[in-house]
């Protein structure tokens, strides 16, 4: 029997069963796909998350891959805002990191090999959870039709918000949509802002731009309805008529249309069930805060399911003080995201939106708008 057994091997996944392996965890990791991201989607590594790679020794390897974000600008439809310095920020690490998803799974996994080879399992949907007082088993089918049986002290769902184990706790995602809808793509970069970040607070509605590796940019638009299958010029055309650049759109990849939910759900465990990341909760996509909060929630998981399984703490009142921990954590990064997210929508006075965003950028230290823009103090 296996200590921990996560289902689903994203970027979440991936992580948790890369720290509990380097803690001395027998971990088991179920993936449906046969095959890592192919795409950029998520790609921003904040600074808490590049502290704690660190603490396993991987920081160096995501930072010889990325771009380093240093600085962000801000810029209306009339001229330049105002600017963020992220090398102001406490910690070890005073920046973001720009690397496609992809690459950061492909890295993880990397290391995952490294530590216990066998762990990933890949091409293994997960059919039924079966749990009882001290254990649950897991039934998977490959894509030939085989079955097999899985069975672990601690079933981690790290599954998305359509996750099998929630589902089988049982529990929900309670939430929904918020206003907003957006179209991204990645572009070669033939622009001058190298290594920043630049948002527009536009008058027709925002842009953001983030540098990727490889000389690309990613380029991110509001609109004003849903698209289901965006095309290149969805991003090229708003662009150029907001900010003046022109975008290669014969080099475009990752055009896809997005929204903005909040959801959180309604138990993180029972019994030997627990959630971490998108199968507990749903956050604005910006950033990659998503993704980021979810590694809090891995490494805060990993110290818990660690101190029940070596020190022999209580597993219910372990696992509900994490429960507690990662919904306030949650909530706080939904609060975030609201705000950040209103920000950046058009209001009906964008002059005055523009001017105290201005006088905040230039009033407010720089240490602290670093902090709010970089997920410090998320725990």
């Amino acid at each position: 029997m296996l200590e921990a057994l996560i289902v689903g091997a994203g970027p979440v996944g991936l992580f948790l069963a890369c720290r509990l392996a380097s803690l001395g965890v027998e971990v088991g990791l179920l993936e449906a796909r046969r095959d890592g991201s192919g795409d950029s989607r998520a790609i921003g590594v904040h600074a808490p998350a590049l502290e704690r790679l660190a603490r396993m020794g991987l920081a160096e390897r995501f930072l010889a891959d990325g771009v380093r974000i240093e600085r962000g600008h801000a810029f209306s439809s009339r001229g330049f805002l105002g600017s963020v310095d992220f090398t102001r920020a406490p910690g070890l690490f005073g920046c973001a990191l720009s690397l496609p998803q992809s690459r950061t799974e492909a890295l993880l996994e990397d290391a995952l090999l490294d530590l216990q080879p066998s762990a990933l399992r890949r091409g293994q949907r997960v059919v039924h959870v079966r749990t009882s007082a001290r254990a649950a088993s897991l039934t998977s089918v490959d894509e030939h039709g085989a079955w097999s049986i899985t069975t672990a002290r601690f079933v981690i769902g790290c599954d998305g918000k359509r996750s099998v184990v929630r589902r089988s706790i049982p529990a929900r995602l309670r939430g929904g949509p918020r206003p907003g809808r957006y179209v991204m793509g990645d572009f070669c970069d033939d622009t001058s802002f190298g290594p920043d970040a630049i948002l527009y607070l536009c008058d027709e509605g925002l842009v953001e731009s983030f540098p990727l590796p490889g000389r690309r940019r990613r380029w991110v638009v509001e609109i004003d309805e849903a698209v289901r299958s965006p095309g290149p010029e969805q991003v090229v055309e708003p662009v150029a008529r907001r900010t003046g650049w022109l975008l290669d759109e014969r080099g475009a990849t990752m055009v896809s249309a997005f929204g903005v939910e909040q959801r959180l759900t309604t138990r993180f465990h029972r019994g030997p069930l627990v959630l971490a990341g998108d199968a507990a909760h749903v956050v604005c996509p910006f950033g990659g805060q998503g993704m980021n909060l979810g590694w809090l929630d891995a490494w805060d998981l990993a110290r818990t399911l660690t101190k029940v399984l070596r020190e022999g703490h209580d597993a219910d009142a372990a696992l509900s003080a994490y429960a507690r921990r990662r919904q306030r954590s949650a909530r706080a990064t939904a609060r975030r995201a609201a705000i950040n997210t209103r920000l950046g929508r058009r209001p009906s006075w964008p002059r005055a939106r523009n001017a105290a965003l201005t006088a905040a950028l230039t009033m407010v230290p720089q240490a602290l708008l670093a902090a709010a823009f970089s997920m410090r103090g998320i725990g």
